[in-house]
Order: C-alpha cells, then sequence, then structure tokens
C-alpha cells in the first residue's frame, strides 16, 4: 500500500462511509488525533506514516480492504461481518 498516493485519501473517506463512521470513530478506533484526521482528508500538512499506517490497520481489523491493482483497479471492500458489527 502507497499510503502518500492520493488515492489513499478517498479510499480512508470511501472506508469511512462504508463503516458509518465519523472522523472521530477513526480516530477513536486508530489512535491518530481528529486533527491529524481532517488534515489527511483536507489534503493537508504531511501525516507521518506510522499514522497512516494506524489508519490502514484499524480498517484492516474491522474488515476493509484496500484495492490497488497494477491493472488500474481501485478501491474499498468491506465484508459483510464487519458491516454486521459496526450496526
Amino acid at each position: 500500500m502507497d499510503f502518500l498516493d492520493p488515492i489513499f485519501i478517498r479510499q480512508v473517506k470511501a472506508a469511512r462511509a462504508l463503516l458509518g463512521w465519523s472522523q472521530k470513530d477513526l480516530a477513536a478506533h486508530s489512535g491518530v488525533s481528529l486533527s491529524t484526521l481532517n488534515r489527511l482528508e483536507r489534503g493537508e500538512g504531511d501525516p507521518s506514516i506510522s499514522s497512516l499506517r494506524l489508519v490502514y490497520k484499524s480498517f484492516e481489523h474491522w474488515g476493509i480492504r484496500f484495492i490497488n491493482e497494477p491493472t488500474g483497479e481501485l478501491g474499498v471492500v468491506v465484508s459483510a461481518e464487519a458491516l454486521k458489527a459496526n450496526r
């Protein structure tokens, strides 16, 4: 996963939407500060790789997969179990 690719930020927003999470929810699940997440999603600042990894790992833990295929396919997938757990 290339955390510095601008598509990652879009995928973070999509993953939050799939789980029905606010930025505050993501902050609580990932341990990354709300202000860092806010800046990340606005494309401002320079978040650390460790913060980006925490975000990624948090989503992964909750059943989200980020798709970045060499063929150009991009996306975010969530398991049915994860959706049920987040209701």
